[in-house]
This record gives C-alpha cells, structure tokens and sequence, in this order.
C-alpha cells in the first residue's frame, strides 16, 4: 500500500487537493480499489455522482491520510481477506499515519494478514508502487487530466476540474495500469525471489509502461492561455508536478483535535459558492447516446465480439429502465368517451 497525493487546478483559481492510496498483490492480478481522501464530505459535485461506484471515499479537513483513515482501511480490507480465506502480508511505507504498534494490530483486528513496514530513507528503493506503479498510475491520470482541459478548449466550455472527474480519471488511470507492470516493479525492487515470477514474462523498464504524449495538446493549451511556450514544461515534468506532495505530516495535538473535530462534524458540505444544477440524462438519452455509441464501434474495424456483447447487455439494461419509467396506461386509456372516434 502506498499513498500520494494530488493537486488539480479547477474553476476560479482555486485547487483541487486529494490523497489517494493505491494497493495490489504481486503478481498484480488484484488490484485493491482506491481510497480517495478529499476535504468535503459532501462536495456539491457530488450530487448525481456516486463515488462508491469508483472508489472509498473519506474525508478530513486536509484531505490527508491520518491513522483513523488508516485503521479503518486496514480492518475493511481484512474483512475480505477473511471472507476470501486469504492470509497476506502487507508492505507499507513508514508514513506517521501509517505506523501502529502491535497493540493496535489487535485492535484493528489483523487476523488474516501482517502488516510490515519498510525501513525509513528506503521507501523508493523497496516500496514497489514507488519503483513504477505510481509514475506509470500518474501518466495515464495526466492524459485524462490534459484531454479533459483540451475538449473543454474545444468545446468553449469553461475548463474547470471537479473532484468528481478527478476520481474519475483515477480510477480510469488505476485500470490502466497492466498486471505486467506491477509484477516488474515488485521484481525490480528486489523483495520478490528471483524464481517467483517467470523470467521470460519479466522485464523492467523504468518508465514502466509507457505512455504517448500528444504534443499538440501542450501546444494548444499553450495558445489558448497565451502561455509562452518558453515557460511551459515538458510532458515528463508534468508527470512528476505532485511528487514532493506529502499525503500526510506529523501534526501537533492542538491538529489532532481539529481534525478528529472536523471529520465528526455533520456541516461538511462544501460552503458559499451558488449551487450548480447538473442535468442528469434520463434513460431514454441514455438510450440515444448509446446507439451513437454502438453504431461507432461497429464501424471501427478494431471492435470485437467481447465489445458488442458488453454494449449489448448495456443496452438490455437500459432498454428495461425506459420501460420501467414509462408512465404506466389505465384500461380506460384504451377507449373512446362515448361520440368520440
């Protein structure tokens, strides 16, 4: 387990901070879900957006990583390790957030897994999501985040990031990266027996899996801004802006109250700023939309057997939604008054 945080530039200057975790197994066959740590319980953006659909959300007022967070992980994730009858031991990072001691390894309830922590100062040389996972996890989250910008260029739409789309895009980015990728990063780091894996599937590369950047985009964002081009950074740079964000920090006790104060306090609703009204579609242009949809894939010589069949139970299932919202006829609906043809 490893965490990292992000800042995301959105609407009137102001800045989108979340932490998030990212875990997996070895072999990379299982990847954990991610846990998204923002400010606001209750962000306006997330009204028609259900964010337990893409990941765990928790919520501090500095949208850090704390022990309780932590704890409350730990005992979720080893309630489906019991569930799994799976037992496993988990390498994390000594972040103050993250240490425990053995007492607290019992009162969190470790019955199916082990949690140990990496010597400090060895973090990117023994963590395997620093030796790849995350750089590889960052570049696919910057493609979404430069594309996001760039369509919005296009569409003469304000190109405001919300924290919805951020969680979006990183649950996207944390489904791109291969098993491939973190199986070589778990090898490179060492900790994994020279035999555990098979040699001729592995092979490291630095860069991990990696990504193409669309130049153009820079350079048209470039232009919309009236950005000199002198001062922009390079798609590499871009990639690495968040790298010495720390998704937590030893707080002092005076901290510690307010946090725990802050995370109990019911009014977490993001405050002042007028309340946006996002048009949810109905099923119907759901419907709509996804025939467009299809009609692209079938004409694209790439599209295969498995792509139609997960369209098509799309379909099934949104053709029963329009049916099922359909206003329901009486028998009378079915005659005409008396005199009437």
């Amino acid at each position: 387990m490893r965490s990292l945080s992000f800042t995301n530039k959105c609407k009137d200057s102001t800045y989108i901070d979340e932490s998030l975790s990212v875990c997996s197994n070895a072999d990379g066959s299982d990847k954990s879900r991610l846990l998204v740590i923002g400010k606001s319980a209750n962000p306006r953006c997330f009204k028609g957006f259900k964010h337990d659909l893409y990941c765990d959300y928790r919520n501090n007022k500095k949208s850090w990583m704390t022990s309780l967070v932590f704890h409350d992980w730990l005992r979720n994730f080893e309630k489906k390790m019991r569930i799994a009858n799976r037992h496993v031991l988990m390498l994390v990072d000594n972040a103050p957030s993250h240490i425990m001691s053995e007492n607290e390894e019992g009162q969190v309830g470790l019955t199916n897994m082990k949690v140990h922590f990496l010597p400090p100062n060895t973090t990117s040389h023994l963590q395997p999501m620093d030796a790849g996972v995350i750089n590889n996890f960052k570049q696919h989250y910057g493609r979404y985040q430069r594309q996001h910008l760039v369509d919005a260029i296009d569409e003469n739409r304000e190109p405001k990031l919300e924290l919805s789309d951020a969680i979006r895009f990183s649950k996207m980015a944390w489904d791109e990266v291969k098993p491939e990728t973190i199986k070589n990063c778990f090898k490179h780091t060492g900790i994994i027996p020279d035999n555990w894996f098979d040699p001729a599937t592995t092979s490291f590369s630095s860069t991990a899996t990696s990504t193409t950047y669309p130049r153009n985009i820079f350079k048209q964002i470039a232009e919309h801004f009236n950005i000199d081009r002198a001062v922009l950074i390079t798609p590499e740079e871009f990639d690495h802006v968040n790298d010495n964000l720390e998704p937590t920090e030893v707080l002092t006790d005076d901290e510690i109250v307010d946090l725990v104060t802050t995370i109990h306090d019911e009014d977490t609703e993001e405050p002042d700023a007028p309340e946006e009204v996002s048009t949810v579609p109905s099923a119907l242009e759901a419907r709509s939309a996804l025939e467009q949809v299809t009609r692209y894939r079938e004409s694209n010589r790439n599209t295969n057997e498995e792509d139609i069949t997960a369209i098509s139970k799309l379909r099934i299932h949104l053709n029963e939604l329009v049916i099922s919202v359909a206003e329901q006829k009486e028998i009378t609906d079915f005659f005409h008054p008396v005199g009437v043809l």
